[in-house]
């Protein structure tokens, strides 16, 4: 698998658990529009508090942060191919990852800055909008 294609390899059927088909339809217009919003998620036990935005916002930033954004181009341009067009069934299908910004893991009485998130969308038990301050 390389970096090219790593979001094509990994399929709906990879990830056949359930994904809340409303945070999965935010998620896919967050990738089509570039908005962002606060979102709480709780995954596994923890409550995971950020901003929900693009993967493309994700990819640009991550690669600034790191200095390889020539590494991390050909994923961003998967995510920027879409944005400004309208949501389809296939994009909200094809939607497995959320990613957030500003991000804060809660759990048990940890609370640890994170900065940039990417999760799967398969693991979210539960959400809400709003943010941990």
């Amino acid at each position: 698998m390389t970096i090219d294609n790593i979001e094509a390899e990994s399929t709906r059927d990879d990830l056949t658990p359930f994904r809340d088909p409303l945070l999965t339809n935010l998620v896919a217009e967050t990738n089509a529009t570039g908005n962002s919003l606060p979102v709480l998620l709780t995954m596994d036990g923890s409550v995971i508090s950020g901003d929900l935005i693009s993967g493309a916002d994700y990819f640009r930033q991550l690669g600034e942060k790191t200095g390889m954004s020539n590494f991390f181009e050909p994923i961003l341009n998967q995510y920027t191919e879409r944005q400004g067009e309208e949501v389809t069934d296939v994009d909200i299908d094809d939607t497995l990852w959320i990613h957030l910004r500003d991000t804060k893991l809660i759990a048990g009485s940890a609370n640890v800055n994170i900065g940039l998130w990417r999760g799967s969308l398969t693991h979210v038990n539960g959400w809400t909008f709003g943010k941990v301050s």
